[in-house]
């Protein structure tokens, strides 16, 4: 039996919420319980087994906009198949129709840019198109939606072939989110690891009700995959392997480049640059391999995309939103504007987040800045799309695991998906108020802070003994003095720490690499 299993933690220690539940399945560990003993329900196939119920009923979740009716059924009003977003065309005479009739994607809160986006795609490639239809996503992101209309279109031909009516934007939908689903197993597997003999904490990831209703709202779990990845690689030292995860990652969505800020500052404390520098090279030249071939021959259209985030608006879960609905004032109803109020509300609070880390007396781990960096900008933004909440998911199992605030926070997001939607109807078909929304806002908001605020008074000045044991300890070696070590992932590393303490470290000297 190896040291994690015999060392693992059992969440029934410090955390009521699972003490209660397992309390319930029969009670806490004896003093002769064999741990690890168990063949076939381990702990990496328990997880697996949640991951693929909560996947299902993420699935289920979008059911009511699945629906597909053959042409002339006789569909009418807002949001009938066809007219909502496009969501409802057609690649075909005959073929049926994607049903959103009676704006049941707002009703019944199961919309889905997958199934909307549909029609953005083609078999042609997605660049190649005119500026004014330029992709809406990142490079990697696109090029994925685009891979799997390819795939969803062979699929649809065999779905025909058996003579099953379903709609296009329905099959590529499940195409999509089976893709998705195995990216997702992916990430828990990763998670398991991660967690060490803290393994129970990946249930925060495999059960959160942010999965419900977001694992198939976007291509999020893209993103996501590429920066647990990275963090694996940083586990083990591997910065050039991490660098290209969290290129990859910036090429799906732009929110991995805060793992790469994070690391720059711990090297900023630490003055450990090499490996930053390092991680940033390849960082670079993963984007670039993935960029740089579509900025070159289509140069207008990967442009654009740019050009669009520019000019967006607030959205309707940003601070700015709720602050024009709730006092009616138009002062940034201009792009530019807008972007300069971000711009500075994020500058002010990476200072502050600076100075916290510089003056803490021991240097945080890479999720526990990430995370701080992670939530000031979505709170700065004009654009906190629903499933942008997703991303917060791993970061938050890493660096906060505290079972009951994260669970109520992920309740609160749930909740809060089902009042934006119901909001989204609008006056005319007895949307709820925006009130009510600004209400579930708020509480979101103080939950987030919450869990920075339990993490900075839990992590900073020490890390609970625990956690100290049961994460992983991967040290990330001075180069400029070889006599102290630092962590990255130790979460524990203070300057009073001797790598005599430091007793599970791969590298056997600060000269060692890894590529």
């Amino acid at each position: 039996m190896n040291a994690t299993v015999h060392n693992r933690y059992s969440p029934a220690v410090e955390e009521p919420m699972a003490a209660g539940f397992i309390e319930f399945i029969g009670g806490k560990l004896g003093r002769y319980a064999q741990v690890g003993t168990q063949r076939y329900w381990t702990p990496l196939r328990v997880l697996l087994m949640f991951a693929v119920i909560f996947l299902g009923l993420a699935y289920l979740s979008k059911a009511y906009c699945l629906e597909s009716v053959l042409p002339g059924a006789g569909l009418g009003g807002a949001g009938s198949a066809g007219s909502s977003g496009g969501a409802g065309a057609t690649t075909g005479a005959g073929e049926a129709l994607l049903n959103w009739s009676g704006n049941r994607q707002y009703t019944a809160a199961c919309y889905s840019d997958t199934i909307a986006g549909y029609t953005q795609f083609s078999y042609n490639f997605p660049y190649n198109v005119p500026v004014a239809d330029a992709p809406k996503s990142p490079v990697l992101s696109t090029l994925f939606g685009w891979v799997m209309y390819w795939i969803s279109g062979m699929v649809g031909v065999v779905v025909r072939l058996v003579g099953l009516q379903i709609a296009p934007p329905v099959v590529y939908f499940a195409v999509t989110a089976v893709t998705l689903s195995i990216l997702w197993m992916i990430t828990v597997r990763i998670m398991v690891d991660l967690t060490g003999s803290r393994v129970w904490d990946t249930l925060l990831l495999t059960c959160s009700p942010v999965v419900i209703v977001h694992a198939f709202t976007h291509w999020e779990i893209l993103s996501i995959t590429t920066v647990v990845g990275a963090l694996w690689c940083l586990s083990r030292q591997h910065f050039g392997y991490a660098g290209v995860f969290i290129g990859l990652g910036i090429s799906a969505q732009i929110w991995p480049v805060f793992l790469l800020l994070a690391l720059y500052i711990i090297a900023g404390r630490n003055d450990q640059w090499w490996e930053t520098l390092r991680c940033t090279e390849f960082t670079i030249l993963s984007w670039a391999a993935i960029n740089i071939p579509v900025a070159v021959l289509f140069p207008h259209t990967w442009f654009r995309y740019f050009v669009d985030v520019y000019l967006q608006m607030w959205d309707w879960q940003s601070g700015f939103a709720l602050l024009i609905r709730e006092t009616n004032w138009l002062g940034f109803d201009r792009a530019t504007t807008l972007n300069l109020v971000t711009v500075g509300m994020f500058s002010v609070l990476l200072v502050m987040i600076i100075a916290v880390i510089a003056q803490s007396p021991s240097t945080p781990g890479v999720p526990e800045v990430t995370l701080l960096l992670l939530v000031a900008w979505l709170l700065s933004t004009k654009e906190w799309s629903s499933q942008f909440s997703l991303w917060l998911v791993p970061i938050i199992v890493l660096a906060v695991p505290k079972w009951r605030l994260v669970f109520a926070w992920g309740a609160v997001e749930a909740v809060l998906w089902y009042v934006q939607a119901l909001h989204m109807l609008g006056k005319d078909h007895l949307g709820l108020p925006g009130g009510m929304l600004d209400f579930m806002l708020i509480i979101r908001g103080g939950l987030l802070l919450m869990l920075v605020w339990v993490m900075l008074r839990d992590n900073i000045p020490h890390i609970p003994k625990t956690r100290r044991r049961a994460y992983r300890k991967h040290t990330w070696t001075a180069p400029q003095s070889p006599q102290w070590e630092a962590s990255l992932w130790d979460f524990s590393a203070s300057a009073d720490r001797s790598p005599a303490t430091c007793t599970t470290s791969r590298r056997s000297s600060p000269g060692d690499s890894s590529p």
